[in-house]
């Protein structure tokens, strides 16, 4: 969970926070969409994790070639994971100018590291809340509210050695505020979605404990013998299966009724499933009502809480 800062601690992450804005004028000059502002969280991350230095600046070539040769090349053991990641950002690196990456490097190398890396995790969040409401998508459809999150960590009540599978996982929100002993599974099928998701598990130090993978859950779900105490997803709201699901799942017509009916036979003997629904599944006929009297009449249902 986000701790609570004392205000001793506040002032200079704060202050951290701002410089890292400023940034974003720089981009803003660059001509970079607002969509890929995310880049500079690539970067952050890259910075505090000592892929690149001050000594970037001392050689007579590109700029932005030595900083990429800094992920492709680098004997950081942080650098291989970063590999995948990159496929996303690096066609926003080559749009940036030599001095516009230059600017931006001479900022971050100003940045106090100490606080970085003690802080790096709400700074990271802090920053990414903040270019997803400029992007006006607060609402909730592009990342998860962080009250969502923990009420719904409050229902799950998990044990220290849980297991926990998130299909459709977006930015890994339920990942990443998991305990260090609890084991997570998540697939988020959007490749620039899990890049993000990715930069965040690793900000919030879970790569050992966790797998977090560019898949379809559709496709790829788990084999029925693997057994998981918590199920979680926010799925697309009323999202129906296309063609390309008929001859692999024929019998589901929308996400809600995939994940429920495939959900309820991969929990351990005393699992949960927790899911984020359109209120629409509580009312809709046809397949959608067999299901709900299936739920029923199984007494597989805990509680049903509607969320303005």
């Amino acid at each position: 969970m986000m701790k609570e800062f004392t205000i001793k601690e506040l002032l200079p992450v704060e202050g951290l926070i701002t410089k890292i804005w400023s940034m974003f004028d720089i981009l803003k000059r660059e001509g970079i969409s607002l969509v890929d502002y995310h880049i500079l969280l690539l970067l952050l991350s890259s910075y505090k994790d000592g892929l690149f230095n001050k000594d970037l600046f001392n050689e007579n070539e590109s700029l932005k070639d030595r900083l990429v040769r800094c992920w492709e090349d680098s004997e950081n053991e942080l650098a291989a994971k970063y590999k995948e990641i990159l496929i996303e950002y690096l066609p926003i690196v080559k749009q940036l100018s030599e001095d516009g990456i230059k600017q931006i490097l001479r900022a971050l190398l100003k940045l106090n590291l100490a606080i970085l890396n003690e802080h790096f995790a709400d700074i990271f969040d802090a920053v990414l809340y903040r270019i997803t409401q400029s992007q006006g998508r607060f609402g909730g459809e592009f990342i998860q509210p962080v009250e969502l999150t923990r009420f719904i960590f409050g229902l799950a009540e998990l044990q220290p050695n849980s297991k926990v599978y998130n299909p459709f996982a977006g930015l890994a929100s339920f990942g990443v505020y998991l305990d260090q002993g609890q084991d997570y599974f998540g697939q988020e099928l959007n490749h620039k979605v899990w890049a993000l998701g990715a930069l965040r598990i690793m900000a919030y130090q879970r790569p050992g404990t966790s797998r977090y993978v560019c898949d379809d859950a559709i496709t790829h779900w788990p084999a029925t013998s693997e057994k998981f105490d918590l199920i979680v997803a926010n799925p697309p709201y009323g999202m129906r299966l296309g063609s390309q699901y008929r001859e692999i799942e024929p019998e589901f017509h929308t996400i809600e009724q995939f994940l429920l009916e495939k959900g309820v036979h991969s929990l351990s003997e005393n699992g949960k499933l927790i899911a984020i629904m359109s209120e629409g599944m509580l009312f809709r006929g046809s397949h959608d009502e067999r299901l709900r009297t299936f739920l029923v009449e199984q007494d597989l249902i805990d509680s049903i809480i509607s969320l303005p």
